[in-house]
């Protein structure tokens, strides 16, 4: 099966490039129709739609100076069209006043199929990244 990394790690960057928006159509655009979302403690999202609305609620109540950095951490084909990645995540950045925002770190696994050559998430997990190696258990999230 060939690997398809490179163009895994494109994803995760045009993904980045769109959560860094703040534009919550352009972020649900990654997903399929029919996927499904589950992040922390928040209700699963079930169709583009339904994300689309999760993340334009989520981006209306972050600072607009927000940036995330996502991470490819290991992948796996499981056919030529269904591929598994875990993905590290840190959001941080500059408030207008000057001051750091706190870093939050969460990690997630995505299922990924390729719909017409695009790959697209059918399936996204993420949670705080605390008790691991991302971030000591404990500190602010």
């Amino acid at each position: 099966m060939e690997d398809p990394r490179e163009e895994l790690l494109s994803l995760l960057k045009a993904y980045e490039d769109a959560w860094n928006t703040h534009e919550a159509g352009s972020v649900a655009a990654f997903f399929s129709l029919d996927a499904d979302m589950v992040i922390g403690n928040h209700p699963k999202a079930t169709g583009r739609n339904a994300i689309e609305a999760s993340w334009a609620a989520y981006f209306s109540k972050i600072d607009e100076a927000r940036k995330a950095e996502f991470e490819l951490e290991s992948s796996r084909m499981v056919t030529p069209e269904v591929a598994i990645i875990d993905v590290g995540s840190t959001t941080s950045g500059a408030a207008h006043s000057g001051d750091e925002l706190p870093s939050r770190l969460a990690r997630g696994t995505w299922v990924l199929v390729r719909d017409r050559g695009q790959w697209r998430i059918i399936a996204l997990r993420a949670l705080p990244a605390v008790g691991d190696k991302r971030v000591a258990s404990g500190t602010d999230r």
